[in-house]
């Protein structure tokens, strides 16, 4: 499984996490801030970090 996160414009960013097995993908949209939030405590919780 990986996460990233990429800015789309400047008020929105995304959110993908893929699960490489199943080959799916979930991807979240949303205020920057929230973004970040969201990354973080996945990253943090999971252990998982970003691609680079």
């Amino acid at each position: 499984m990986d996460i990233s996160a990429v800015k789309r414009t400047k008020f929105l960013d995304q959110l993908s996490l893929n699960f490489s097995p199943d080959d799916q993908m979930i991807i979240v949209n949303g205020d920057p801030r929230e973004i970040e939030w969201l990354y973080n405590g996945l990253s943090k919780w999971t252990g998982i970090q970003a691609k680079p």
